[in-house]
């Protein structure tokens, strides 16, 4: 059983991590290159705020150990691709949607261990787990890597036949990350059935302050609406398929998804009712024209 999770979950970060690649657009990706220094600052901003939001929640509340856990491996992770999905229905910038998740995602094997570095040096004691070690950087390196590019490669060489199966990949994996969900709800239980509260309140927190964080950041970028909107979903919206691997695959300790879990299903609401909310109010004549924006981003 735990053979058959482990290529399942696997599988499921590959078919993920090609997803991001089949939506990556070279032309508008250079198009990007223009506004490469707010979203570089942006992106390396992120990989240092969100760990310590993750931190103050973490801390900052009476939870149990292993919900700590699992917010600080949550809040490590790179954005999950369905930011795009929210950033589409939105009416946001999805190309700097897709760029971010795209880059956040290739850069995580590094970010992520020294975001567990620098946990275990602020919290001066092993705070759960320690993953993925330097000795991992590499394979889990390739594990998000090689797809990415697959997936660009195949967009690049197949531009007009590659939608149709982008449209059934990220469905697919959508499913898969359901299942996934279904599965940590079915084995924790009885852990869900004590911790709901405390998971429930603390990711709500954990959403909702980086939501704001991104907001505010994109403010003080001076980004226009679009790719406000862009980068408040994805500061909020993390990797769960990608934590729930680190969580059963790497470390074997499946209470640790139980927060990941939670804090997708809370996420799924709190970001459609900021995206409803960016459409009521921002949205006039067809533009959307909110807080007096101006950047070129």
């Amino acid at each position: 059983m735990k053979t058959i999770l482990d290529v399942g979950i696997l599988s499921l970060t590959v078919l993920a991590m090609l997803s991001v690649g089949l939506e990556l657009d070279v032309y508008g990706f250079r198009q990007l290159t223009k506004s490469a220094r707010p979203l570089g600052m942006a992106l390396l901003l992120q990989i240092a705020l969100i760990p310590s939001v993750g931190l103050l929640v973490a801390y900052g509340l009476d939870l149990p150990p292993t919900l700590r856990s699992g917010i600080l491996l949550v809040a490590a992770c790179p954005v999950g691709d369905i930011a795009n999905f929210f950033t589409l229905i939105g009416k946001g910038n999805l190309a700097v949607s897709v760029t971010y998740n795209a880059i956040s995602c290739l850069l995580c094997p590094l970010s992520m261990t020294i975001v567990f570095a620098a946990y275990n040096h602020i919290l001066k004691t092993p705070f759960g787990f320690a993953a993925p070690g330097w000795r991992l950087v590499l394979p889990f390196f390739l594990l998000i890597t090689l797809p990415i590019a697959a997936g660009a490669g195949l967009r690049f060489a197949y531009p007009s036949k590659i939608d149709r199966i982008s449209r059934s990949l990220r469905f697919i994996c959508l499913l898969g990350v359901f299942a996934l969900c279904a599965f940590v709800i079915v084995f924790s239980f009885d852990q869900l059935k004590s911790d709901w509260k405390f998971a429930a309140s603390a990711s709500a927190l954990l959403v909702l302050a980086s939501m704001m964080v991104g907001w505010t950041l994109s403010r003080a970028l001076r980004m226009n609406p679009a790719s406000s909107l862009a980068l408040l979903i994805s500061f909020a919206v993390r990797n769960i398929g990608l934590a729930t691997a680190i969580a059963i695959t790497f470390m074997n300790r499946i209470e640790y998804a139980l927060f990941s879990t939670v804090y997708f299903l809370s996420e799924v609401v709190l970001v459609l009712a900021a995206v409803l909310a960016f459409r009521i109010l921002g949205h006039a004549n067809g533009k959307l024209q909110l807080f007096g924006f101006s950047s070129k981003v």
